[in-house]
């Protein structure tokens, strides 16, 4: 992650994610299905500071 832009009421963030494999069980613990790794994404995700602390207010695909 890469911080692009701070100030007290605004942030804009480069990062980078992904995920690793994983599977969907049911309640009762039986594997439904597995998923495999998905690729790298990179994203800018735009923070904005309120009363209630900082929320997410756009993700753009880079």
């Amino acid at each position: 992650m890469t911080v692009l832009t701070e100030t007290s009421s605004i942030a804009v963030l480069h990062f980078t994610s992904h995920m690793t494999p994983f599977a969907i069980v049911s309640a009762g613990g039986a594997v439904l299905s597995r998923q495999p790794a998905t690729r790298s994404v990179v994203q800018e995700i735009n923070l904005v500071g309120t009363p209630d602390g900082w929320r997410v207010s756009q993700v753009t695909p880079v």
